[in-house]
C-alpha cells in the first residue's frame, strides 16, 4: 500500500472490488479511489487467473487534520470531509515544523520579461502560497521584442505543479496552492478538502490545494484579510511577502502490496466478490 500521513490520519477499512478490466501479465493492477461516502473505497482490476495477484495502492481516501501554527498558537484544522493523498514514489518520514508561510503570487519567474516573483526572499524550509493559474501579461511589460514574449510563453503558462517545482528548487518545504476560478475548482474536484500530492523523485516535495474560501479562514487566524493581501502582493509586482503564519505537521508515505488470491472460477469470467481488507 502507498499511504500518507499527515498530523493525526487514520485509514480504517479499503474495499477492493476485483475483476475489471485486464492488465498485463509482467504489470500489477493499480488500485484507484472512487467516492462511496464517508467510507474510504479502493477498487483494483484483477487479472482473470488463479494465481494471486499483487495488487498496489496507488491513492486513498480517509479523515484527517492539519495543525498550522499561527502567532504562537498552535491551530487544528480538521478536515471535515475527506483529505484526498496520492503517493507515487516511497518515501520517508518528513518532518515539516516551524515553517513559516510566504505568499509568492503566481509563483512566476520569467527572465525574458524581468520577472521574478519571489524576488530576492529566501524560501528555503518555508511553505509558499500560490494562486493556481497564470496571470495576463501587462501591456506596460515594456517589451518590444517578440522573440522574448515567445520564449517567455513557457513559463506563462505553467500548470501548478511545473509551479511547484520551481518553489522546490528553492528550496521551499510545502507549496500550498489557493484555487479561485470554478472550472479550476471543477477539475481538482470538491474543495471542501485539501488535496495534497507527493512531488516528483527529483527534489519534489508535497504540493497541496486548497479552495479561496478556506484559504481566507486561515488567514483570518491571522487577522490578514487575502483581497488586501493579492492587493499588496499586486502593489509590490506580486513579490514573495512574509505572512504571519507557520505550519507544522508531518507526513508519512510508505510503499506496500497487498496479495490478492483471485478465485478460480474467475477464468471462466465469474464475477469476483469484494472483499474488505484492513489497510493500515
Amino acid at each position: 500500500m502507498k499511504g500518507v500521513m499527515i498530523g493525526g490520519l487514520g485509514l480504517l477499512w479499503g474495499l477492493l472490488d476485483v475483476g475489471c478490466a485486464e492488465v498485463a501479465p509482467d504489470r500489477p493492477p493499480l488500485v484507484a479511489t472512487t467516492d462511496q461516502g464517508s467510507s474510504p473505497w479502493l477498487r483494483a482490476c484483477a487479472e482473470k487467473s488463479a494465481r494471486p495477484q499483487q495488487v498496489m495502492v496507488d491513492q486513498f481516501r480517509a479523515q484527517a487534520q492539519l495543525q498550522w501554527r499561527i502567532q504562537g498558537k498552535t491551530v487544528v484544522v480538521r478536515v471535515p470531509e475527506d483529505l484526498s493523498v496520492q503517493c507515487r514514489e516511497r518515501q520517508e518520514e518528513w518532518v515539516l515544523s516551524g515553517s513559516s508561510w510566504v505568499f509568492a503570487g503566481y509563483g512566476r519567474v520569467i527572465p525574458a520579461l524581468g520577472w521574478d516573483d519571489y524576488g530576492s526572499l529566501d524560501v528555503h524550509g518555508k511553505t509558499v502560497i500560490l494562486l493556481s493559474g497564470s496571470p495576463p501579461i501587462p501591456p506596460d511589460t515594456g517589451v518590444d521584442s517578440a522573440k522574448a514574449l515567445d520564449s517567455a510563453g513557457v513559463f506563462v503558462h505553467e500548470t501548478d505543479l511545473q509551479k511547484s517545482q520551481r518553489a522546490w528548487a528553492r528550496g521551499a518545504a510545502l507549496v500550498v496552492v489557493v484555487v479561485t476560478a470554478p472550472e479550476e475548482v471543477a477539475e481538482h474536484d470538491a474543495y471542501r478538502e485539501v488535496r495534497v500530492r507527493e512531488g516528483d523523485s527529483h527534489g519534489g516535495g508535497v504540493v497541496g490545494w486548497v479552495g479561496v474560501e478556506q484559504w481566507k479562514r486561515w488567514l483570518q487566524h491571522a487577522h490578514i484579510q487575502a483581497d488586501g493581501l493579492i492587493r499588496q502582493a499586486q502593489r509590490e509586482g506580486f513579490k514573495a511577502l512574509p505572512l504571519s503564519l507557520e505550519s507544522r505537521g508531518n507526513v508519512h508515505c510508505q510503499w506496500r502490496t497487498v496479495t490478492l488470491a483471485v478465485p478460480q472460477e474467475n477464468q471462466e469470467g465469474a464475477a469476483v466478490k469484494s472483499v474488505s481488507i484492513p489497510l493500515p
